[in-house]
């Protein structure tokens, strides 16, 4: 057993339509067995297959970001998992938005929208000062009246 920092978890209003579990409290320092912590460990990825969202998958199950940093580091299955839920989440996601907004998003090299500007010949620049009196438009800079 090994001694891991974690919070207080409340149960948060899930406006966002992902079921919630039921309220926990876990005391900061808490001492926990293997089995509690892979207990934790499946609750964060079942939440982050729904929200990939580090932060709060963290707050769900009560722990600090830190924790999960650790766990992901100490234990390479736990990881392969989150990037597992990770990775379903996305392909939900691709399935419901326009194709070409997704390519755009994940392969920008390929598919970002491109403007071509040639910089070989000089082009004249035209600059319009905002709030600039109107009577004053003249171009002729060697007016020396």
């Amino acid at each position: 057993m090994d001694v891991i920092p974690v919070r207080t978890r409340y149960t948060y209003s899930c406006w966002f339509s992902i079921p919630c579990l039921e309220s926990i409290t876990v005391m900061a320092n808490t001492k926990i067995t293997e089995e509690e912590r892979q207990e934790l460990k499946d609750k964060f990825v079942k939440y982050f297959e729904d929200v990939p969202v580090q932060k709060y998958a963290a707050m769900h199950i009560g722990v600090t970001e830190q924790t999960i940093v650790k766990w992901k580091d100490e234990d390479e299955s736990f990881l392969n998992a989150v990037n597992l839920a990770k990775s379903s989440w996305v392909k939900k996601k691709m399935l419901t938005v326009k194709a070409e907004f997704a390519l755009e998003r994940l392969e920008k090299d390929v598919f970002k929208e491109s403007k071509d500007i040639d910089l070989s010949t000089p082009q004249p620049i035209l600059v319009q000062f905002i709030g600039a009196d109107s009577d004053s438009t003249t171009t002729d800079n060697n007016n020396t009246d």
